[in-house]
């Protein structure tokens, strides 16, 4: 994957991540990017960011973590269940 998008991380960070800061550079937030990691309670989405593909955040969130509440406005495609399987 090239330097502005932000693969898979699921796999090896499930229970680690707690916090995401994505750098400016990041445009795309790729399938699955952060499925499934419930620990994680803050993250940013830079105005850089013009994909979020599918799954990109499924599962990862609770009623007891983070919700997102406003997308970037530079955001030009939001991938089938971005956010799926996520109670809030």
């Amino acid at each position: 994957m090239g330097n502005n998008v932000m693969g898979d991380l699921s796999g090896t960070l499930q229970a680690k991540l707690h916090t995401a800061v994505l750098p400016e550079t990041i445009k795309i937030i790729g399938r699955n990017a952060f499925y499934n990691l419930s620990n994680l309670k803050n993250i940013n989405l830079p105005d850089s960011i013009t994909h979020i593909y599918d799954g990109a955040f499924g599962a990862a969130f609770d009623s007891m973590h983070i919700k997102i509440t406003k997308l970037p406005d530079s955001l030009i495609m939001l991938g089938a269940g971005a956010f799926t399987n996520n109670k809030d």
